[in-house]
């Protein structure tokens, strides 16, 4: 019986339905004292690789997480979720995908795949570079941001943790708590960012300005006041709950929103001020993005004044075409 149930464990390697909740991210923990699954990922005499891994960090993830793989439902090459327990069969991840992503980039209701046009530069998947750009990484003043190499294990733990996705608890020095709150009612394919109550406004977008350090701000007029750092100077706020006074103006979301917002231990908005809040993963994907970008949006310039790649390639990781996003919020047209 249990040599039966550890093989069963190693064929679901990787993030995917299982029936029992578990504070340790599913299938990536939980691990017996004489389990199986060690052999699934290492050797311990005659490995190839760093951290006695069987193969290359990425490429061992895909080998559950890949297009051709069946350990696990979750394909974050293609972008797709391909079971049907915690979310809607063939549909998009709420991460994106490193190579193809199924979007509805233009809310005309009718999410497609394509090939991404913008991604995180992961090992392992067409676009690598080892020396890639960490915008707004790094002090004030310091430039563009630092070179960064990224793997799948720089923000996840394969072992398993207590944070959302298990997503690791420390990233680039910087400590890490994402409520794990997707367990008893989790999906894949329908965005829930939550935090829980007492911990203000930061979880999900701290994970992101682990790295992107200027990128954010949680400060009242922050689009109006000075950062003092000469690049990233005037910064949109982020992770400002619905009905905030910001700036001698409530700002509130529309009830037609559709970008998915955070909200207070998973729970309903409530009338204003309620409990929804803008967070980095509001306007964008964390893995890749398929979304096309126009005259205007698709010649902003890079942090540091690069002019090019330019057009869909500045799509920024966005979860709508041009700068949707922002319409969507704002409402310009009214």
């Amino acid at each position: 019986m249990r040599l039966t149930v550890a093989l069963a464990a190693l064929l679901v390697l990787g993030v995917v339905a299982v029936g029992v909740a578990q504070a340790t991210g599913g299938p990536h923990g939980s691990y017996e004292a004489a389990t199986d699954m060690c052999a699934a990922c290492h050797r311990i005499h005659t490995a190839q690789y760093p951290k006695l891994l069987l193969n290359s960090n990425t490429t061992l993830c895909m080998t559950c997480h890949g297009p051709a793989a069946t350990g696990a439902d979750t394909n974050v090459y293609d972008g797709v979720y391909e079971g049907t327990a915690h979310g809607t069969q063939q549909a998009g991840l709420n991460s994106g995908g490193f190579a193809f992503a199924v979007q509805d980039t233009s809310l005309a209701g009718a999410p497609t795949s394509g090939a991404v046009t913008s991604a995180h530069e992961v090992e392992g998947i067409t676009g690598y570079s080892p020396a890639a750009t960490m915008w707004g990484a790094g002090a004030a003043n310091s430039g563009a941001g630092s070179a960064f190499d990224i793997y799948c294990t720089s923000c996840h733990n394969p072992h398993g943790g207590n944070n959302y996705r298990i997503l690791k608890d420390l990233v680039s020095g910087v400590s890490i708590t994402v409520t794990q709150t997707d367990e008893a009612s989790k999906s894949y394919t329908a965005p829930a960012y939550t935090k829980a109550p007492g911990t203000g406004q930061w979880e999900i977008s701290s994970f992101c300005v682990a790295c992107h350090t200027r990128y954010t701000s949680t400060v009242g007029g922050s689009g109006g006041a000075s950062s003092g750092d000469n690049m990233f100077t005037y910064r949109h706020r982020n992770d400002a709950p619905s009905g905030s006074l910001l700036k001698g103006a409530y700002y509130t979301f529309t009830a037609a929103i559709s970008l998915p917002v955070s909200t207070v231990n998973g729970g309903p908005p409530t009338s204003s001020p309620d409990n929804r809040s803008m967070v980095c993963l509001t306007c964008h994907f964390a893995h890749g993005s398929k979304a096309s970008m126009g005259t205007e949006s698709g010649g902003i310039t890079w942090p540091g004044g690069a002019g090019t790649p330019n057009g869909n390639s500045r799509s920024s990781l966005l979860r709508l075409d041009n700068r949707g996003v922002c319409q969507n919020c704002h409402n310009k047209g009214n």
